[in-house]
């Protein structure tokens, strides 16, 4: 019963508003008021991530050589997997626009 409502339901809404049997109309995108100010704080967002992931690798520089000159061989592989995981995070920051917009305008 429900599901032959809906599909009644569906059958109206994909009717044209002329009553017409044409097809829909396909209007342009249009962006929303403030749109500037969105890709203002998309700016900010990446520089806070390239400056995250320059801070991420010299903190685990520093934890690395740190753990290495006090013998504490825990910190020291902490510190190389935070190097290894800053430099990842690089690749992705730099690859991961680009195949985002080949994605948005495909």
């Amino acid at each position: 019963m429900l599901a032959v409502r809906m599909m009644q339901w569906l059958d109206v809404l994909a009717q044209p508003p002329d009553g017409g049997g044409g097809p829909l109309p396909d209007p342009a995108p249009v962006a929303p008021p403030g749109a500037e100010q969105i890709t203002e704080v998309i700016g900010y967002l990446r520089w806070g991530a390239g400056a995250a992931i320059i801070a991420g690798f010299l903190a685990g520089l520093i934890l690395f050589a740190g753990g290495r000159v006090a013998d504490h061989h825990r910190f020291g592989r902490m510190g190389t997997i935070t190097m290894i995981a800053s430099v990842g995070a690089a690749f992705l920051y730099a690859v991961g626009w680009q195949i985002l917009s080949a994605f948005a305008t495909a």
